[in-house]
């Protein structure tokens, strides 16, 4: 009996050790457990920061390149639109006159008497209309710059004279007559080119090579006209010699037969634009 009771105590201490072990692991378990719990919020807290900090570098960096990007784009634009601002456009002839008839005049381009005027490339153009159709007629000087050219007669007088009287071919037109033996010839030719081919162009009238006198091989076969003798229509380009100021220098003279244009040196071209613009209704 006794032993029995001692195996029964030796069992019930054995089994109150075995319930303070099982005790002890759960106890350990539950600690394992909590610490693990607590190491994987950290892990999980310290991961969505570690995500967040980094979407917020990614979004700090494209932010940082928008606003270079910005910077740029305002560089390139404050460095491009002054030459866009001031870059003329090339404009054409009518343009300009378009432009000068809407009012935009300057010592470039001006309106004179109803007629738009440009200067362009060293020389001054206008738009004539004549025979329904409209011309651009070049100038070396601007009605402006020959508002001082003497000037006397009628060009609807000689005009009218022309047309009834043809030339011995029949066709409407006028001699051209000068003295061959003029030493300054440059302005003569420059004067009667310029003149002829305006006139030829807005009137459709011919004009005749001539001489004031037989002393030349170019001159020995053709008509020798002066504005006293001929009955045909004659433009006289007179190169005088004159010591008088330019502004006396220059002279337009017609009558009915006869047109002198007059002037030394580059002051014949001046008389000859004059009476251009006397012809085209510009100036009276």
């Amino acid at each position: 009996m006794p032993e029995r009771k001692e195996k029964s105590k030796a069992s019930g201490r054995g089994k109150k050790q075995e319930k303070g072990k099982s005790t002890s692991k759960s106890s350990e378990s539950r600690g394992i457990t909590q610490s693990a719990e607590k190491q994987q919020l950290k892990s999980g807290w310290s991961t969505e920061h570690l995500r967040t900090e980094n979407e917020e570098e990614k979004i700090q960096d494209r932010s940082f390149l928008y606003i270079v990007g910005f910077i740029i784009a305002v560089l390139v634009l404050l460095i491009l639109i002054p030459r866009f601002l001031t870059k003329q456009e090339v404009k054409t002839i009518d343009d300009a006159f378009r432009e000068t008839l809407n009012g935009v005049e300057n010592e470039h381009q001006f309106v004179y008497n109803g007629f738009a005027f440009v200067y362009y490339d060293g020389l001054w153009y206008t738009q004539v209309a004549s025979k329904k159709s409209i011309y651009t007629i070049p100038f070396h000087y601007s009605p402006k710059e020959v508002e001082n050219v003497s000037f006397s007669g009628y060009s609807e007088e000689f005009m009218t004279y022309m047309i009834n009287h043809p030339l011995s071919d029949g066709k409407v037109g006028t001699f051209i007559t000068f003295d061959p033996t003029d030493k300054n010839q440059k302005y003569l030719a420059l004067a009667n080119g310029e003149f002829s081919f305006s006139f030829v162009k807005t009137t459709g009238a011919t004009v005749a090579p001539a001489c004031t006198k037989n002393e030349t091989y170019a001159c020995s076969n053709l008509p020798i006209l002066t504005c006293n003798e001929s009955k045909m229509p004659v433009i006289f380009f007179d190169n005088t010699d004159s010591e008088m100021g330019e502004d006396e220098n220059a002279k337009v003279s017609i009558t009915k037969t006869c047109v002198t244009i007059s002037g030394s040196g580059p002051e014949i071209v001046r008389a000859a634009d004059r009476f251009l613009y006397d012809l085209f209704g510009i100036m009276e």
